[in-house]
């Protein structure tokens, strides 16, 4: 399978994003993926009041043909372009290895706590460790030259950097597109055909993998499953050769 990569409608990014606002980008990924309504409520000193999130499951869920192109942050070691964006990173305790929350504990970070409930169960408590790199003076202490030194135990707000989730009347689309980062930021990454369905299963699937033992870890009832079956049954059709 082959096609060009085309010019696509982009969106400037936000050079800096206060904690509440790192959280709604983090927890906003789990809609559509839920299979039962779900609020969500996380208080910090910091908020002028609690942020409450309430995510519905969608009716449908589409895979675009656009989730079948390539690219990978991996293929320019070295590149920090993203780092630019300064946020909070936000690693869920339990879920992330113990070694980088001690890490982030050194670094300064702190605990908040978050409330997970659903339709039909009693609340969840799970921990976030929130380390602040809003400054942008001080440089990521996970950066090194040849990139992220914590790449592969990313969040998930960096798991999917140009996989978009995009709910617009109970419907559910996944796919890839270039967004504000690769012309403001210089993102050298570019779209392009996959080898094969190996290649596919390893750089995309992968994600969505881990993305489902995140959700599995919280506790929430979750779709992903039913996506990643969606996905490799797409991928053998478009790509070719079995997984």
């Amino acid at each position: 399978m082959s096609y060009s990569v085309y010019p696509e409608y982009i969106f400037e990014p936000k050079g800096s994003l206060n904690l509440k606002g790192c959280f709604k980008f983090e927890l906003r990924r789990l809609q559509g993926f839920v299979t039962d309504p779900v609020r969500i409520v996380i208080s910090d000193p910091s908020f002028k009041k609690d942020l409450d999130i309430a995510i519905d499951p969608v009716n449908k869920i589409v895979i675009d043909d656009s989730l079948f192109r390539r690219y990978s942050c991996l293929d320019y070691p070295g590149c920090s372009n993203c780092c630019a964006i300064n946020v909070w990173h936000i690693f869920l305790i339990g879920f992330t290895p113990n070694w980088l929350i001690n890490e982030l504990r050194e670094g300064g970070a702190k605990t908040v706590s978050c409330m997970f409930w659903g339709s039909d169960s009693a609340p969840k408590c799970v921990a976030y460790s929130c380390h602040d790199h809003t400054d942008h003076a001080v440089k990521c202490r996970f950066l090194s030259e040849t990139g992220c030194s914590v790449h592969v135990n990313n969040p998930i707000s960096c798991m999917f950097p140009l996989v978009r989730f995009g709910v617009s009347d109970g419907t559910l689309h996944i796919g890839k597109r270039m967004y504000g980062r690769n012309w403001q930021l210089g993102c050298p990454a570019k779209f392009k055909p996959y080898d094969n369905v190996h290649q596919f299963e390893n750089d995309t699937v992968s994600r969505f993998l881990r993305f489902k033992a995140y959700m599995d870890y919280i506790g929430i009832p979750n779709r992903v499953g039913e996506v990643i079956e969606m996905i490799r049954n797409r991928a053998e059709r478009m790509l070719g050769g079995f997984i």
